[in-house]
Parts: C-alpha cells; structure tokens; sequence
C-alpha cells in the first residue's frame, strides 16, 4: 500500500475528474532527497528529484498497466509489476502519476524504506500483491 495518497488526486478521484480503468499511469522513481508530502500535487512537483536520466532509467516516467476493480465493495487499483533494465542508479520512492490528467496529477509515492541502488541488471518494483491503492465504504 502506499505511504502517501496524494490530497489533490483524492480530491479530483471524488470529482469524476480520473478515469481509474482508461487513463495512462506513470510511474517515477525519485531519490532520498524527496521529502514525502500528501500536499505536493503534480509532476513538475517531484521531477528536480527524479532519478538523473541514463544509466538504465529514463526521466519522464514509466508507462504502467493498471487494472481497476470492485469486489464486494472493496474497489482496488492495481498494476503490472515494473522493471529498468541495465539499471545502475539509486532511488527511495517511487512516485505514481496520471499522465492523462492536464496537470500530470501525483496519486501515490511507495517509499522503498532505503535507498535500492540497481546494480547493472533488472530493478524491479513490484507493487503489494494486494494492489497499490484500495478503498472501501465505512
């Protein structure tokens, strides 16, 4: 689960204003000196501590393949594990935006609990297996 659901995507998510099923997902990878903060509210926000392009990563984001779904009044976004190859930075956090959103809207940023430093081969981020964000009515 995430250690941050950003203010302004739960505020637009109330809104209509993100289509969970159709909209394109990015995923960022930033370093230690992000400072977590639910009031950030979009991309240019967090890019000064993007992960420097080259070196298995590229800066701009990672397209991901969510899925959406409501079991039982559990609703439950969801994606496809991601992977860099050849990768050979460090990060801390990997920060989650909607990229269809005009604004490039943050939601989420999972913190890594340390620094992860790529050693030449795959970095993977594998999202919890009970989804990245999940809600349900009181």
């Amino acid at each position: 689960m995430p250690d941050i659901i950003y203010n302004d995507y739960l505020e637009e998510l109330h809104k209509g204003n993100i289509d969970l099923v159709n909209d394109v997902f990015k995923a960022i990878l930033v370093t230690d000196s992000y400072t977590p903060d639910a009031t950030d509210h979009d991309y240019t926000d967090v890019s000064g501590v993007e992960v420097a392009d080259g070196s298995g990563y590229t800066t701009g984001g990672k397209t991901i393949t969510q899925s959406f779904a409501e079991v039982a009044g559990v609703a439950t976004l969801d994606a496809v594990d991601l992977t860099w190859a050849l990768a050979s930075f460090t990060c801390r956090y990997c920060i989650i935006f909607d990229d269809t959103h005009a604004d490039d809207l943050l939601v989420c940023c999972l913190d890594m609990s340390e620094n992860k430093t790529g050693l030449g081969d795959d970095f993977n981020v594998r999202f919890n297996a009970s989804g990245i964000i999940y809600g349900q009515q009181a």
